[in-house]
């Protein structure tokens, strides 16, 4: 699934995403990320839903930096 992910450290594609609850293969990979304007980095990532569920994730290897997601709503209607 498709989330948002904001992190401290900077963030790039194709960066695995690791869960401390299966820290042997990574549960996700950032898809593409930037500089956030109120500081930090956002991205926007690729999680296996129920790791993403749990929290607890890692950027890069398993302890790795702590990053935050979010799921991404569906897009707004336009008329």
């Amino acid at each position: 699934h498709l989330y948002r992910a904001h992190c401290a450290s900077p963030m790039a594609a194709g960066q695995p995403i690791y869960s401390a609850g299966s820290p042997q293969q990574p549960c996700g990979m950032i898809a593409n990320a930037a500089p956030a304007p109120a500081g930090g980095h956002d991205a926007l990532a690729i999680i296996q839903e129920s790791f993403a569920a749990a929290g607890n994730l890692q950027l890069g290897d398993p302890g790795g930096v702590a990053i935050a997601v979010a799921p991404v709503g569906p897009p707004s209607a336009t008329p």
